[in-house]
């Protein structure tokens, strides 16, 4: 069955993030709707211990309504010492969706932009070390950043893989359609479903070829040919990042 549209109805945060003043935000949660189950996680995270790092809640536990049944977890341990971090998370097996638990060192020569922006503009504060959320800006080293993390060049012409690899690389497609209207239009999401109406703007047959591509998230996973959809992405990247860099 092809997984169903997503609205934004569906959200409890709007999937396009809001810029202002050329930067990104950090959100207001106070100001957004809390669903039980979040709360919830929120209650059992609090209860772990954590020194000498801050521990952040983030992804569609937060901003969906109905998260899918197999959704996980996302959190991130963020330090900059990372020698003396103590953690006791143990609470979590009390958690009953699967965990994607990311540390990131902010004290490492290169620090990934796309973990920074998440952390500090769409990341929920549970417990550890106060950690200060700041707005970050908009700028050409944001984009290249994500779309090197995206790599959408990196995978094969045609994709052999299942389960979890499939999912992620599906990700990396449709999520780099996101830096395109970025750097076209000046929205950003890294919601599927909103790069994909994008995408339908922009070229209504490489949306076609990412609707096609979602279905087969689940199995049997047949093998799928994203040629003609990186062959899109890359021209649109490079032409899009020269026109920047001839607009500064």
């Amino acid at each position: 069955m092809p997984p169903a549209k997503k609205d934004e109805s569906s959200f409890l945060i709007s999937p396009t993030w809001a810029v202002k003043d050329g930067h990104f935000h950090p959100l207001d949660w106070e100001a957004i709707p809390q669903r039980m189950e979040s709360a919830q996680l929120i209650s059992i995270l609090c209860k772990s211990t954590v020194k000498h790092a801050s521990l952040f809640l983030r992804g569609s536990m937060l901003e969906q309504k109905s998260p899918h049944p197999q959704a996980d977890v996302d959190i991130f341990v963020v330090t900059s010492t990372p020698k003396i971090v103590q953690l006791d998370l143990r609470e979590l097996k009390n958690i009953d969706r699967p965990l994607d638990i990311r540390t990131v060192d902010l004290s490492a020569q290169t620090v990934d932009p796309v973990f920074l922006l998440l952390i500090h503009c769409r990341s929920l504060f549970i417990t550890g070390e106060a950690f200060h959320q700041c707005p970050i800006p908009i700028n050409k080293q944001l984009w290249v950043a994500h779309w090197l993390r995206y790599a959408p060049f990196s995978l094969p012409r045609i994709l052999h893989s299942e389960g979890l690899r499939r999912l992620s690389e599906i990700k990396q497609i449709i999520r780099s359609i996101g830096v395109i209207q970025a750097l076209k239009h000046n929205q950003f999401s890294r919601d599927l479903h909103t790069c994909i109406e994008w995408a339908k703007v922009e070229n209504p047959a490489v949306a076609t070829l990412c609707l096609e591509l979602l279905q087969t998230v689940y199995p049997p996973y047949p093998p799928f040919d994203i040629s003609m959809i990186q062959h899109w992405l890359r021209r649109e990247f490079y032409a899009q990042i020269k026109h920047w860099d001839s607009q500064q």
